[in-house]
Order: structure tokens, then sequence, then C-alpha cells
């Protein structure tokens, strides 16, 4: 089954900020800085009716000289609901982290990023509007 076939089965239930671990290499004021993110998904099924899953992204700043101005890694926790009786397969639920719980994390990604490098003194940095290509573990 694809990816959009099981988005249409499942409800998202709770969105949770679960790790955020950012450094501070350098105060440089080297701009324009470059935004670098990968995105990697892990799919937590259970016994019940409910998937969920952590989308965690590893960010790197760097300087116009390529000079490390900031890294981090962010894991969000996304729960969704099974709204019939049916059960995905691995790869169900697989395709469906890489694609469309990727879909629903990113735009609060987007608004975290933004808020954490301001916070830590860079210009806000936002990520791009579409969400990187997620990195598939197998």
């Amino acid at each position: 089954m694809q990816s959009a076939e099981w988005g249409a089965r499942l409800h998202l239930v709770d969105l949770r900020l679960k790790k955020v671990e950012a450094n501070l290499s350098s105060q440089s004021t080297q701009r324009p800085f470059d935004l670098l993110a990968s995105v990697a998904v892990e799919p937590h099924p259970t016994r019940s009716e409910f998937i969920e899953y952590d989308v965690k992204y590893t960010l790197t700043v760097k300087d116009r000289d390529n000079l490390d101005v900031m890294d981090a890694e962010i894991t969000l926790n996304s729960l969704y609901r099974i709204r019939d009786r049916s059960r995905p397969t691995e790869a169900d639920i697989r395709a469906f982290g890489l694609i469309g719980a990727v879909d629903v994390v990113h735009p609060h990604m987007r608004e975290i990023v933004q808020t954490l490098t301001g916070r830590m003194g860079l210009p806000p940095l936002v990520l791009d509007f579409h969400a990187p290509e997620p990195v598939d573990p197998d």
C-alpha cells in the first residue's frame, strides 16, 4: 500500500518536541550563512492502534568561509492512531514515515530552527519550504 493511502487511515494524535541539542561553534559574522539539513525517520509501531515516529533533523550552519558556526540535532515525535482495524505492514509504516510523517513535522521544524538560531545570536535561519529527502536506514 502507498504512503498516501496509509496517510488517509491515520489520524495525528500528538506531536512533541523530544530532543534539542545545539552547539554554537563560533560567533562568526561572515555572512551569508549556509544551513545544511538532513532528516532521518525512526518508526515505532505498537501492538495497539497507534504508530509513533521520531523524526530527527541534523543541522549544520557554516559561514561564507565554510567554517562551522552551529550544529544541532532536533527530534520531534509524532503519534498517529489507525482509523480502522487494518494493520499496516512494516513497508507501509516505513513508507508513510519517509513521506507523510516528515511532511507533518517539517513546518514545525522550520519554526523551531528559526527560533533557535535567532536565540543563539545568529540571524534567524529558515529551512527550505520542502523537507530534505529523508535518509532511509535500509
